[in-house]
């Protein structure tokens, strides 16, 4: 069987007509699957050597932390302004429940393909009970993967809207793909004062101001 390809005279000044045999569409799709086979096995080279390097450093991010910590509404604020995960902070009750955000850990673990845990830790809060919420993240085919998450007890009538896209959505059971998780890692974790200053406006309160407003809608009803 021949698939043919013609182009008009209108489209280009030189007609042409030439047929792909059937098994060369075939020995193409062949080719690139085994590119994208070859791909997804170097980014999780990539990843595993990142890892390790990071592993070393693992003191160095625990002190880190401590100085992190007393920069209020620090990490917070880099998730709010991410061009990534902006979108997924569109509801009232993710963007106030961030608001407690107090610090992001990143460890490693010692097997060979080296997943990573990541918790965010948050103060005391009307919102859940969690002090903090964990996800432990691998690799599979150059894509992350949760392997085990925390499930979040929120108090009272607190809970998502199924119909708007949230950040606390990743750690409903359904969710496979950690993607986002690994966006924060990467674009976030590794260097916050790089991603600070790459905002558009880092040091506007627009973010503040709006957690403000919606504080108070939640307190006047």
């Amino acid at each position: 069987m021949h698939t043919s390809v013609q182009k008009s005279k209108r489209s280009h000044p030189i007609e042409f007509h030439f047929a792909i045999e059937e098994n060369l569409l075939d020995q193409y799709q062949t080719f690139q699957k085994e590119l994208q086979k070859q791909k997804a096995q170097a980014l999780d080279q990539v990843y595993v050597t990142e890892a390790q390097t990071f592993k070393l450093s693992q003191d160095l991010f625990e002190k880190r932390s401590t100085i992190l910590r007393s920069l209020p509404a620090f990490w917070s604020h880099l998730l709010l302004k991410h061009h990534e995960l902006s979108a997924y902070f569109q509801d009232e009750l993710s963007v106030v429940a961030l608001s407690f955000l107090r610090d992001i850990t990143v460890t490693y673990a010692d097997t060979e393909d080296i997943p990573f845990t990541m918790t965010l830790i948050f103060d005391e809060n009307d919102y859940f009970s969690n002090q903090s919420l964990s996800c432990t993240v691998s690799r599979e085919n150059g894509e992350a993967v949760f392997t085990e998450k925390s499930s979040i007890e929120w108090k009272s009538h607190y809970g998502l809207d199924d119909d708007k896209p949230s950040f606390f959505h990743l750690w409903s059971p359904e969710v496979t793909s950690a993607s986002l998780i690994e966006t924060i890692r990467k674009d976030i974790y590794v260097d916050p004062f790089v991603a600070f200053a790459q905002q558009d406006d880092p040091f506007s309160d627009d973010d503040s101001e709006q957690i403000e407003e919606m504080e108070s809608d939640e307190s006047d009803d």
